[in-house]
């Protein structure tokens, strides 16, 4: 593999670490007709009419880049699917929406 080739593959893989520190950036709210999310540069939130949490997936790879459901009692993450370990950068987003997400950090 040439060296250009290999710095490439280097950083298509450095953008799809799904664990990777976010920079908490800004959060955008995004409304159409049909559905409602929050995003950031690297994960999208959907949420329902009160605005609790749904699914998410990777903002620019789709369900590509890891997608899944959130399950929620209350304010309290409760279950989730789609990955082994949920990406930080949803936790982050759901954190800044109000939501306990204990549940995703334990034993870590």
């Amino acid at each position: 593999m040439s060296d250009l080739n290999e710095s490439a593959e280097n950083l298509r893989r450095k953008k799809m670490d799904l664990n990777a520190v976010e920079n908490q950036g800004e959060l955008k709210l995004i409304e159409t007709a049909t559905t409602r999310r929050y995003e950031t540069d690297a994960w999208t939130v959907y949420v329902d009419e009160e605005g609790e949490p749904l699914g998410f997936e990777h903002t620019q790879y789709g369900d590509e880049g890891g997608s899944g459901g959130l399950w929620f009692d209350g304010t309290h993450l409760v279950d989730y699917d789609g990955v082994y370990e949920l990406p930080k950068g949803v936790i982050s987003i759901c954190e800044r929406l109000g939501f306990n997400m204990d549940y995703a950090k334990e034993d870590k």
